[in-house]
């Protein structure tokens, strides 16, 4: 629930990558939620790069949180 929540506040804040991040975070936790193909379609970067960049964070802070070393400075400040 706190991963869709992070996502879903990082949305309504404006904060399309963060909210992407999250959500990609909280799939790999199986969190229901749209699929890859409608949520590349509901945020709909301009550059594809982006989802790709995006997905290997998400691994990332996914492997920390599940290792209990998350930290919020692992996410950069420009996302």
């Amino acid at each position: 629930i706190i991963l869709k929540s992070m996502a879903s506040i990082h949305q309504g804040l404006g904060e399309k990558k963060r909210a992407y991040l999250w959500a990609m975070v909280a799939k790999r936790f199986d969190v229901p939620l749209a699929d890859e193909k409608q949520l590349k379609r509901m945020f709909n970067f301009s550059h594809a790069e982006q989802y790709q960049q995006l997905d290997e964070l998400a691994e990332s802070v996914a492997k920390a949180i599940e290792r209990g070393n998350y930290s919020p400075a692992m996410i950069p400040k420009e996302i």
